[in-house]
């Protein structure tokens, strides 16, 4: 076995191209020895973590829907903040711009969620360190247990769109509704409205059954991982 850099542009399909005209000639040249010579080249990560990647992507597609779970609670809890709808409807009413509320419910959601990245990020370093400090040993210079670039600009793209997700429904609802309707509900004490209770009612159905979905996909993962 032996290790190469393949120097770019040039790929491993041509490495093995040229793999198998070394084997040929070696072949034709030395017929007693080296008769059905081959060679064969591999990914150095395929190699040693190939048989994983189908359990990363299933744990990837898990943490989505985790993610997608708590984008629904959250537009949940801001949809059972009761009061807004009220205060959002007297503003427009008294003349407030639509698209600025909008934007000011954006904003509060993104500005949550973004909050809770950083949060993440910090749990995220120190449990880095607690697992390095469970595994003692020093690792090879190939296998890095590190959070880069990569990972920060991917959690602040996915904090910023769940963000934006978690609070354009209940944005829309509350600069989109009928004012008077939701004056004359709040005036009766309704101050929810039936649409937003509807609305939440959904959301809670689609939060359960996100998560039995989960759960059940957590279990065969863990049956799929105590077979191999």
């Amino acid at each position: 076995m032996g290790i190469a850099r393949i120097r770019s542009p040039h790929s491993v399909a041509r490495f093995q191209a040229e793999l198998d005209a070394v084997a040929h000639r070696l072949a034709t040249q030395f017929p007693d020895t080296n008769a059905g010579l081959s060679f064969h080249a591999s990914v150095f990560r395929d190699i040693y973590a190939g048989h994983v990647k189908p359990y990363l992507i299933l744990l990837l597609g898990a943490v989505g829907f985790v993610l997608l779970i708590a984008c629904v609670n959250v537009v949940n809890l801001l949809l059972s903040r009761l009061g807004r709808e009220r205060e959002m409807a007297v503003r427009i009413a008294m003349g407030a711009d639509g698209f600025a509320i909008l934007g000011q419910l954006l904003t509060e959601s993104v500005v949550l969620s973004l909050a809770a990245a950083a949060l993440g990020l910090a749990l995220a370093f120190s449990w880095m360190r607690l697992l390095l400090a469970i595994v003692g040993t020093e690792l090879p210079a190939w296998l890095v247990i590190s959070i880069d670039w990569r990972v920060l600009s991917f959690t602040a793209a996915t904090a910023l769109v769940a963000g934006i997700v978690a609070g354009l429904v209940p944005a829309l609802q509350l600069s989109r509704g009928a004012v008077a309707e939701t004056l004359k509900e709040a005036g009766r004490g309704n101050a929810g409205g039936r649409r937003l209770g509807s609305l939440r009612d959904w959301l809670i159905v689609a939060e359960v059954a996100g998560a039995v979905v989960l759960l059940v996909g957590a279990g065969v993962m863990i049956r799929a991982f105590d077979q191999e």
